[in-house]
């Protein structure tokens, strides 16, 4: 299959190369514009832990170069991608798993204890959910560090531009109800909205397809894992990839 992929030039490329192992050709358009901020200094001594609901916070802690005397530090990570991206970075205690943030709250419940010192969310300027508000609604001493910018991109990339024209795609993968909301704002915009209608849409999660309605997508165009994680992510691709063959 032909696909199109939305996630960012930093952590689109793993993703592609999974794809392409399966035999699948890929194109990209990223669907939000990422910006890296200096973290402010953190003292792992006091910390109890981390929080962490995207990959890009902790791309953003090892491009500040503050992320060697943390790593001793235990993590809290939404879905396996980011506790296996924290892993490999050279943290050491790392809890992940957790298919959103409002499992992961249950996940650093039952894990982090309410006098234990202060959890410290790293995160960027636009959050689905405000985990440090759900923490302290539990008891816990959590503040917020912001330190990645996420914006909306301006355009579809000349590629996708090009693809969809041309009716030459099969699939296109998205993983956020806000990268799938700025994919239909931007193929209205290119005038592409019936080519998109035609074309199938694997979505990370309900919600996230659910974000596409501005386009008017066919029910059948629609497809959701059972759980919103990459690899059943990647699976499901898989299987419409077979049924399409």
């Amino acid at each position: 299959m032909r696909l199109l992929i939305t996630r960012t030039l930093f952590s689109c490329e793993q993703f592609a190369k999974r794809l392409r192992a399966f035999g699948h050709s890929v194109i990209s358009s990223p669907m939000l514009e990422i910006k890296f901020l200096t973290c402010p200094q953190l003292d792992p001594q006091a910390l109890q832990g981390l929080i962490i609901t995207s990959a890009h916070s902790l791309m953003a802690l090892e491009h500040s170069r503050q992320i060697i005397p943390l790593f001793d530090v235990p993590v809290f990570a939404v879905g396996e991608a980011s506790g296996k991206l924290a892993r490999s970075l050279g943290f050491t205690r790392v809890v992940a798993g957790a298919s959103g943030a409002d499992e992961l709250v249950e996940i650093i419940t039952g894990h982090a204890r309410r006098e234990g010192g202060p959890l410290v969310h790293l995160c960027g300027n636009v959050r689905a959910v405000d985990v440090e508000a759900l923490l302290k609604q539990r008891g816990f001493d959590v503040s917020s560090v912001v330190n990645y910018l996420s914006s909306p991109a301006r355009a579809l990339s000349l590629e996708a531009t090009e693809a969809l024209s041309q009716e030459g795609l099969d699939l296109v993968v998205l993983m956020s109800p806000r990268t799938a909301k700025t994919y239909g704002t931007l193929v209205i915009k290119a005038g592409l909205d019936k080519q998109a209608r035609q074309v199938n849409y694997a979505c990370i999660s309900k919600t996230t397809a659910r974000a596409l309605e501005v386009l008017d997508i066919p029910p059948g165009c629609l497809h959701t894992p059972a759980r919103p994680q990459s690899s059943e992510l990647l699976a499901l691709i898989n299987r419409l990839s077979s049924q399409s063959g």
